[in-house]
């Protein structure tokens, strides 16, 4: 009774959630298609989320060309950390998505010059709190 018990919520578990990715790549698609019908269901805050579809192949080629003349800036980079200088990103993603599997393949090439950054000159750590009397 017990494995027929983890089976079942196994089974409800996998039938209602699919992923989607952490990549800031897909978020506007998914952002613009919440703002057209007009739905607030599916929360962009939190990532990865769940995405309703179900026995659907993808195939993405991308490329991206990055470029930053200060200090690094990790806000929707997703997984790739580009210092001071040039970075390219070439990738082929394959993803499949179905009912109770979900699988992605992705081979990429990733090079970034980091370059040293000059140093700041801020003043050395604080020595106390705001709270601290």
């Amino acid at each position: 009774m017990r494995i027929y018990l983890i089976i079942i919520g196994l089974l409800t578990y996998v039938s209602g959630q699919l992923i989607l990715p952490a990549d800031p790549y897909d978020l506007i698609k998914h952002e613009q298609m919440i703002y057209i019908q007009n739905n607030n269901l599916l929360q962009t805050v939190l990532r990865p989320q769940v995405d309703k579809t179900s026995n659907q192949w993808s195939l993405k080629v991308r490329s991206e060309l990055l470029y930053n003349n200060g200090a690094p800036n990790l806000e929707n980079m997703g997984n790739r950390l580009v210092g001071r200088g040039t970075g390219l990103f070439t990738g082929i993603n394959l993803s499949y998505s179905g009912k109770f599997v979900s699988f992605s393949l992705e081979p990429f090439y990733f090079t970034t010059q980091n370059k040293e950054v000059e140093d700041l000159n801020r003043e050395g750590l604080f020595t106390h709190l705001n709270d601290v009397r």
